[in-house]
């Protein structure tokens, strides 16, 4: 296990880019909840987060779709409406299962509900609240 993981490139950057536009933004993840607080300080983007879920937070972990839904549930969002970044197959299932729309991060799952694929975040960027590729071929508005 690697105690001191790197970012995926460009995320800092992207989720600060998230934050100034006041998005409800939450971590949902299967660390523990001191754990992932230690990585997002390091990397000093754990202020961006109004919420988190964490393993210790739920009973059936991923794919099972607590995580998701508990996350919505702190944002007092729909599923919906939220926009979910994975990189696990089995967490993709889980968010897509709820309704929620997925990018998929890093992997190459089959799924026809998969809004797109990216390798890391520099591909993504902000205009007019409107979350765009660079080859403008994805558009996402934004919602407060």
């Amino acid at each position: 296990m690697n105690m001191h993981p790197d970012l995926i490139k460009d995320a800092e950057r992207f989720l600060k880019e998230l934050a100034t536009f006041s998005q409800k933004i939450a971590l949902v993840t299967s660390s523990p909840k001191i754990r992932a607080k230690r990585i997002l300080e390091r990397h000093n983007i754990y202020s961006h987060f109004i919420s988190a879920v964490t393993g210790e937070d739920v009973i059936a972990g991923k794919p099972d779709p607590e995580p998701y839904l508990l996350g919505a549930s702190k944002l007092k969002i729909n599923p919906e409406e939220c926009l979910v970044f994975e990189d696990s197959n089995n967490r993709i299932i889980s968010a897509l299962e709820v309704g929620m729309h997925v990018i998929a991060v890093g992997n190459k799952m089959e799924n026809e509900n998969i809004i797109t694929r990216i390798n890391n975040y520099v591909n993504l960027k902000i205009e007019n609240e409107i979350i765009v590729t660079i080859d403008k071929s994805i558009k996402i508005k934004l919602i407060n």
